[in-house]
């Protein structure tokens, strides 16, 4: 009887060192796995970090093009303003060269200028 019990208590104990490993081995697993988890966490962190930085960075580049297309558009619209100021002066320019033109016999409206004088002015000879 006694052997039976020692024999039962040799099973048992080996039932009980069999699931200490086991659970020695879950253990080591589980620390594993939280150990990975946190190394997941960790690189989640820097990725979003490194996320969020680019965003901005976009942000900031978006501003940029923004700001370039205004300045360009306001400087677009200057160089225009500038040169509807020169056609103006030309035109006035050359309405000021048909009255002169007239004045002095070398321009007819319906021909255009004309280099050959419409009258006799001596006070404006030919050169």
């Amino acid at each position: 009887m006694v052997e039976k019990v020692k024999a039962k208590f040799s099973v048992e104990r080996n039932k009980k060192q069999v699931l200490q490993e086991k659970l020695k081995e879950k253990n080591k697993e589980s620390n594993d796995l939280q150990k990975e988890n946190q190394l997941l966490r960790d690189e989640n962190k820097m990725l979003r970090i490194k996320l969020d930085q680019l965003e901005e960075e976009k942000r900031k580049e978006r501003k940029a093009s923004q700001l370039l297309q205004e300045k360009y558009t306001m400087r677009e619209t200057q160089f225009n303003e500038r040169i509807d100021k020169e056609i103006e002066k030309l035109k006035e320019l050359l309405e000021n060269l048909k009255v002169i033109a007239q004045k002095h016999g070398y321009f007819n409206s319906l021909d255009g200028l004309n280099l050959e004088r419409e009258s006799d002015d001596n006070n404006f000879p030919l050169p």
